[in-house]
């Protein structure tokens, strides 16, 4: 669910970036964002873990 790591990224502070990196890899990129690894992967990018 690609709508929960919001709430985690809220509080990280990086909310906004969260929503455009997951938009973009799912528009730009083409990738599955229901797929737990790409939603991971982009957490960790902006520095925080997934719940």
């Amino acid at each position: 669910m690609p709508h929960l790591p919001w709430f985690a990224a809220s509080d990280a502070g990086v909310g906004q970036r969260y929503v455009e990196a997951v938009q973009s890899a799912r528009w730009r990129e083409g990738r599955d964002i229901c797929d737990p690894d790409v939603i991971g992967g982009i957490c960790r990018d902006l520095g925080f873990e997934a719940p």
